[in-house]
């Protein structure tokens, strides 16, 4: 069923240099307040069965007009599609209350394009993304429940997907559109469980292949009558974090994924073939996953399809890796480079296999402490070398193995502590204590003021106008609808924020290193104009969590508008500070603004997406900085540890520069970032312990244009990672791409 709405638009535009024209109900209207290019709020609520929901931004999809039957008794597709496309065009999420929801069909969760302020529609209204969430209230989960024997799951050999998230591309004929990941952002799936009934060998639970902000989280997928429990990965800025998977051929198929894609927190148990298998984009990071099987394996394969030189590298940290008996087992089996770090393997005649190395298990535990294979590799007439190089020397391989047990927080070490939501019965709704969030009423003082009191903040679907920073208390917890819905944000009109020279963060967090902040499923918002903002001042340690929070940042009368500052003429600070007992967990951190006034063509050196100075230990699961020109992405300066599990950039300068700190450990990185001449992408100056495994940027032609001003430069004449410490030079020369590259203090 097609909704056809008020706000959809019949848009005849050209696409991509062919004369074809958009069909109008693909596309969603201009959005021009409060925020342009934001979100509607002016939508009617009225028709809505439940009105609570409705006013706090969830379509009910129990309730009237949509009526889907929790019981698991009738047939809910039709109501559950109408629900999702409803939820979606009307900037709102789709809310599963607790109970068992029957299907028959897909359930099809397509992103709409949309017409921008300047006329141009884009191939993803990441400003109406699709949202669902189960819920969490304690009654049960809410449970997808796929019919025995529906008529579309029964090949093998053409799979059909029980929840499909997609978006189009401006490339198709018609009205058939390529399915595009790269722009399939901010759509996210969250504690709603997935089965699938018996006699449906073809099905799968779901597939959600996406980038920026885009998520699977907290859901287990039964697929023991099925063929696979998730299709396509998360990467970019996107990744699936806490998922279960029981049974299926192949937990997870991650043949397709957007680049350097994140998986943390994932069980696999009982797979018929293997537990994951992996051919995506640059490398693959497994992070505090277990995976358990009665077969053979392997339960890690990593694959080339494509015959790419950044393709199927796998890196997996602090994961468990078991068969039930040894008999001829393989753990992993990879065609391209492999490291594994810190990870237990039982019963596994063979720990890895790759092109030319196959080493040895036992029956039993093993503890494999460090392993490194490289597989060298070709692209456009260049080799590229991916020995290991350890404290300056090359290597041919590392296997540093023993005998020992896993811990018994080996996964859980990775989880987040779980935020809470809008149904806790401590969370107060903003709105009921004040709040306007209109975008044109002063929220500061309410939401100040609710901070002092309440631990808990919930806030509906709005936008929430701030004129001076919100400083938050060691366990105040922000929970919101999503990024994309419950946005707190400074106006152009907002002097506290206009001075270049002593920018102000909208949220500062207290310096505590034993806090329990929370900012989870929220958004930040300042204009490019205004260069005094900056989002976030985190200082919290502790068993804090930021979780799907994302910093938008576009002109203030929205995209195509060139505008001047309110004061200043450069943007010198950063988007994100870390600084004292700032740690924590953060999932899903990516920002994509250039960090300039718009439509300038240069940007001040000294800007950073990230600065984190005299911090404490953050980790990140998936990290995006990309966009900005200036000298360096990522800086670290003076922090005790910094641990990134996944990292995909673009352009062409530094992503990451690290001086005069503890340590620094990343584990996957990819993307088509090429450094300039005679620089680098990493740059590590007196950092005490380095650790970058499987670092492999997309291989490509000099020449070819990138984001923004970047062009892709001669991988002969850049290096990988610079290293100068203690007066030594060190680092990668051109055309090394270590499996790891790792130094300890001297």
């Amino acid at each position: 069923m097609r909704i056809r709405l008020n706000g959809i638009i019949a848009a005849l535009i050209a696409a991509c240099a062919s004369a074809q024209t958009i069909p109008s109900d693909y596309v969603i209207d201009t959005v021009r307040t409060p925020l342009a290019d934001g979100m509607r709020l002016d939508l009617p609520t009225e028709h809505m069965g439940n009105r609570t929901l409705a006013e706090m931004g969830y379509v009910d999809v129990t309730a009237a007009p949509f009526d889907a039957d929790p019981s698991g008794k009738t047939d809910a597709t039709k109501a559950l599609q109408y629900a999702i496309e409803y939820a979606c065009t009307n900037h709102m999420a789709c809310f599963f209350p607790s109970g068992t929801y029957l299907v028959s069909d897909t359930l099809t969760c397509t992103a709409p394009m949309y017409r921008r302020q300047n006329g141009k529609t884009t191939g993803s209204a990441r400003n109406a993304p699709n949202i669902l969430l189960g819920s969490r209230a304690g009654k049960g989960r809410a449970v997808i429940k796929l019919a025995a024997s529906s008529p579309r799951f029964g090949d093998p050999e053409k799979p059909a997907y029980v929840v499909y998230f997609w978006t189009r591309s401006l490339e198709g004929l018609d009205r058939e559109y390529k399915p595009s990941g790269n722009i399939s952002m901010s759509q996210i799936f969250v504690g709603i469980d997935i089965v699938i009934g018996e006699n449906n060998p073809g099905a799968v639970g779901i597939r959600h292949r996406a980038a920026q902000g885009s998520s699977i989280q907290d859901i287990t997928v039964d697929a023991t009558h099925g063929l696979k429990g998730l299709e396509a990965g998360a990467g970019s800025g996107g990744s699936h974090h806490r998922i279960t998977v029981i049974g299926g051929d192949i937990g997870a198929d991650y043949t397709e994924a957007q680049p350097a894609p994140t998986v943390s927190g994932f069980r696999f148990i009982g797979q018929r073939k293997h537990a994951i298998v992996y051919s995506g984009m640059e490398t693959l990071c497994l992070v505090g996953c277990s995976m358990q099987s009665s077969g053979h394996g392997p339960l890690i394969v990593g694959k080339a399809l494509n015959k790419s030189a950044a393709e199927g590298l796998i890196t997996a940290v602090d994961c468990v890796l078991s068969f039930d008996s040894a008999d001829n087992t393989t753990a992993v089996d990879t065609e391209r480079s492999i490291y594994l770090k810190n990870v237990y393997v039982k019963n596994a005649a063979r720990i890895a296999v790759s092109q030319a190395s196959s080493i040895p298990g036992k029956s039993g535990w093993m503890h494999v402490k460090e392993l490194a294979l490289a597989v060298d590799t070709e692209a456009h007439g260049k080799k590229y070398v991916t020995a290991p190089v350890i404290d300056g020397t090359t290597q041919e391989r590392i296997v540093d193995t023993a005998d020992g047990t896993p811990p018994d927080d080996i996964v859980s070490r990775h989880y987040w502590k779980d935020s809470p939501t809008w149904e806790h019965p401590d969370a107060v709704n903003m709105k009921k204590l004040g709040a306007v969030g209109d975008g044109k009423t002063d929220d500061t003082a309410v939401i100040q003021k609710a901070v002092e009191g309440h631990e808990i903040l919930f806030f509906p679907r709005g936008v929430y106008r701030i004129t001076r920073t919100i400083t938050l208390r060691p366990r105040t917890k922000l929970i919101g609808v999503s990024e994309q819905h419950s946005i707190i944000a400074a106006t152009m009109d907002s002097p506290y924020f206009s001075d270049t020279h002593n920018t102000k963060p909208l949220i500062a967090t207290a310096d505590t290193s034993d806090a329990d902040t929370h900012i989870a499923f929220i958004g930040t918002y300042s204009p490019e104009e205004l260069t005094g903002a900056f989002d976030l001042l985190w200082r919290s340690g502790g068993t804090s969590v930021v979780r799907s929070y994302h910093g938008h940042h576009r002109p203030w009368n929205g995209y195509g508008y060139s505008g001047k500052p309110i004061a200043g003429d450069e943007y010198i600070g950063a988007y994100l500070v870390i600084t004292g007992h700032g740690g924590g967990k953060w999932f899903n951190w990516y920002a994509e603004g250039h960090g300039m006034v718009w439509g300038r063509e240069e940007q001040d050196q000294r800007f950073r997406q990230v600065l984190i100075s005299n911090a404490a230990s953050p980790s990140f699961y998936q990290f995006n900085p990309e966009g900005s020109e200036s000298a360096a992405r990522v800086e670290i300066v003076g922090s005790k540890a910094v641990n990134i599990y996944g990292l995909k950039s673009e352009g062409n300068h530094s992503v990451l520069w690290a001086h005069d700190t503890g340590s620094v450990h990343l584990f996957g990185y990819g993307g088509n970032g090429t450094a300039l001449s005679g620089s680098s992408i990493f740059r590590f100056e007196n950092v005490d312990t380095i650790i970058v495994a499987n670092a492999m940027p997309r291989p490509a032609k000099a020449g070819q244009k990138l984001l923004g001003n970047s062009v892709t430069q001669d991988p002969s004449t850049w290096q990988l990672i610079i290293d100068r410490y203690n007066g030594n030079d060190g680092g990668t020369k051109p055309l090394e791409r270590p499996v790891v590259y790792r130094r300890v203090k001297l």
